[in-house]
Order: C-alpha cells, then structure tokens, then sequence
C-alpha cells in the first residue's frame, strides 16, 4: 500500500507539540470522566429527591450536564483559547491575548475543590470522598496541559488578514 500523500495531524506535529498535545489529550480524557462522575452522582441525588435545587424538570438539568461533558472535553482537546484583542490599529499590527481555556476550567475546578474541602462535604460517605479525590486529578490535569500556554500574545500584520 502507497504512503499518503496527505500527513496525518500526529505525524505532522513536532516531537514538542505532540508532548503537549498528549497534555492536552489526557486532560480531555480525565475531564470527561469528571463529567460523567458528576452525571451519575446527580442521577442518584435525583433518585434520592435531594438534588431538585428549585429545578420544576431534571432534564433540562442532565440535557445541559450531557452537552457539557461532551462539548468541553472536545474543546479542551482542541486547545481552544479565547481572543481578547488588546491593539487594534487599521493601519498597524493586530495584538491579541489568549487565554487558555484549558487552564481557566482547572482554575474553575480547582476553586470547587476548595469550597468542596472548606464545607466538609468530602467526608460524609466514601462516595463524596471519591469525587473529592476526581475534582482534585481533573484540576491537576487541566492545570497542567494549559499553564505552559495559559495566556499567549498573538500578532498579525495588516497584511496577513
């Protein structure tokens, strides 16, 4: 069989950026676990009628929770950053902040960790303590592949656009 003449995103990748894009693999793989962690604890919080939360319908509840394990993984995989332009100059260059999305959901997570250990929750049962201890590997994991690229500068000349 002839080699393709198309590359491969993994073969085009430079020793370097396949190491960070295994981060960022690995952080996608560990936060959609996180997500269906969550998913299930909120099935059985449902069953249980303690999760209702002034919430008339637990779909839209789980119909949101589904997109959201689903959706942020694959951005999280993408290392999708959001674009904030700093310097814009019809005539000059183009200066725009990045910031990593990755790294902003493992600040996020990491500040649930917190208030997870501040209230003490962790400590009712085994289960609490289980996904005590999935928050604190998720957050370890998204800081880790977004903090080399937490917040980059971009710029682009006139004529590039």
């Amino acid at each position: 069989m002839a080699p393709s003449p198309h590359a491969t995103t993994e073969s085009a990748l430079s020793p370097r950026e396949r190491a960070v894009q295994q981060r960022y693999t690995t952080a996608a793989l560990v936060y959609f676990l996180y997500g269906l962690v969550y998913l299930f604890g909120a099935q059985y919080l449902t069953t249980m009628q303690a999760g209702r939360r002034g919430m008339e319908s637990s779909a839209v509840f789980f119909i949101l929770g589904g997109v959201l394990a689903l959706l942020l993984p694959w951005l999280i995989y993408r290392r999708w950053a959001i674009p904030l332009p700093l310097y814009w100059q019809p005539r000059e260059r183009r200066t725009t902040l990045r910031f990593d999305v990755t790294f902003l959901l493992g600040l996020l997570v990491l500040l649930r960790v917190f208030f997870l250990l501040r209230g003490g929750l962790f400590l009712k049962t085994w289960v609490h303590t289980a996904a005590l201890g999935v928050a604190i590997l998720n957050a370890t994991c998204l800081l880790w592949a977004g903090a080399p690229q937490a917040v980059r500068k971009t710029r682009v000349a006139r004529d590039a656009l």
